[in-house]
């Protein structure tokens, strides 16, 4: 009976220490996170102004304002056709350090005016998205040049001739073929008629 009641006070003991031991790293964990605090800081020119149908690259400087480093850093641009933009950097960013990212606007040659767009920070730790921050950037979209807007013209006319060559030479083949399925038949009506007539005759 005392062996039974010491080998569950054993136990009892070693259960004891283990939830002791977890209480703690729990504690310990929880005070990591508590006191972490990641954040971003983007900066980036806010007044673009780009030529219709030019490419350039633009920077935004991505600063870790947090007190724990962040696995991937990116740019994303959000109120612009995806065609117009490209984005292909991702660093790695500890925390009070600062990295310059960059991106590609390639606008098309017949807009004009003013947009505007967000260019935004994105920090990721683990398994998600913990940190953010953007910025407004206002586009001034001037108007192309008058040799570029003429090789514009010349291509879209160009490419408008091949439409309308392809079309023409289209409805001729539909035309020839037409004729080909007409001769096909009247010589097939003339050869069943001829061996009717055989047949009938014999």
């Amino acid at each position: 009976m005392t062996a039974t009641i010491n080998f569950f006070s054993h136990i009892f003991f070693k259960m004891k220490n283990t939830l002791l031991t977890l209480a703690i790293i729990s504690f310990f964990l929880f005070a990591n996170f508590s006191y972490a605090y990641p954040s971003l800081k983007v900066t980036t020119d806010t007044n673009l102004s780009q030529q219709a149908g030019t490419s350039a690259d633009y920077t935004a400087t991505v600063t870790n304002m947090g007190d724990m480093p962040l696995e991937e850093v990116y740019l994303t641009i959000s109120f612009l056709p995806s065609r117009w933009y490209s984005i292909n950097e991702k660093v790695f960013l500890q925390a009070g350090n600062s990295s310059v990212l960059h991106y590609t606007l390639s606008l098309p040659a017949d807009v004009e005016g003013g947009i505007k767009y967000n260019v935004t920070a994105n920090g990721v730790l683990g398994f998600g998205i913990v940190a953010q921050d953007k910025n407004e950037v206002m586009l001034k979209i001037t108007a192309a040049n008058s040799q570029q807007a003429t090789m514009t013209a010349k291509t879209t006319t160009t490419q408008q001739g091949e439409n309308v060559q392809q079309g023409q030479n289209m409805q001729d083949m539909l035309k020839n073929y037409k004729w080909i399925l007409v001769s096909v038949l009247i010589s097939l009506g003339i050869i069943f008629a001829m061996a009717a007539y055989v047949f009938w005759r014999d």
